[in-house]
């Protein structure tokens, strides 16, 4: 969606895409009740899935970014048939013989009226609070902490584009949580012969995750007129 310009329709299924992937990842997740190597419930049947931390990042960000440019395009999309609308009404045309608006217009406005609760916003936080919540499990495999992790940074980046500039702040508490994951394989973090890295260095070793943090931590200390924090978190970058 960053190098093209997808229609109404296409926007929609990229919505039931997500909710799909999201859905399953959460059904597969380890249960709390497993044990502390998950192997008492879905561990015994198949391997947990297997992701590195640049697609995790990539496959979240692009989750925010595809509901960033649904509300932009229905915005468009609203202001540009209230503009026919009210140019018709200017001109006299009203009734049936007026001016209608373009037929894509007209197009995009009935899918929309058909699928109100597409990237609606309460939906997109709920799956980035339970990816981090399922993630963030002392149980969970490293796959899963990975998205856990992104979803913070991704979390941090929508709060701030909402306004919500604490919360922005507050999204990023598990990247600085401390935890250890196991890198380079399947291993729990406690496995004997497992590479452990926190959280707060993988973040670091995927740039654009990095770059994000950055700029949404920045912004948000700004807004909150928290001059020095802002300056450090953005001289860190500039530092890189």
């Amino acid at each position: 969606h960053s190098v093209t310009r997808p229609d109404v329709r296409a926007r929609i299924d990229g919505w039931h895409v997500y909710r799909a992937l999201f859905d399953f990842l959460l059904a597969e997740a380890p249960s709390s009740e497993s044990g502390e190597d998950g192997k008492e419930d879905r561990g015994q049947k198949q391997d947990p899935f297997y992701i590195v931390p640049e697609w995790a990042f990539d496959i979240l960000h692009e989750f925010v970014y595809q509901f960033q440019g649904f509300c932009q395009f229905r915005t468009s999309t609203y202001a540009n048939a209230l503009k026919h609308a009210s140019s018709a009404a200017a001109s006299g045309e009203g009734g049936s013989g007026g001016k209608q608006p373009p037929h894509h217009v007209i197009e995009a406005l009935d899918v929309l009226s058909q699928n109100r609760d597409a990237w609606a916003v309460e939906t997109v936080l709920f799956y980035l609070h339970r990816l981090i919540s399922v993630g963030s499990a002392s149980n969970s495999p490293p796959a899963y902490k990975y998205m856990a992790l992104f979803a913070s940074v991704t979390l941090s980046r929508l709060e701030c584009l909402l306004g919500d500039y604490r919360a922005s702040l507050a999204a990023l508490s598990y990247v600085y949580s401390g935890d250890v994951v196991a890198v380079g394989g399947e291993l729990p973090a406690s496995a004997p012969g497992a590479e452990n890295k926190t959280l707060e260095e993988i973040m670091m070793s995927v740039f654009p995750a990095r770059l994000s943090v950055s700029y949404h931590a920045g912004v948000s200390y700004l807004m909150l007129r928290r001059y020095k924090d802002a300056a450090s978190v953005l001289g860190s970058i500039c530092s890189y």
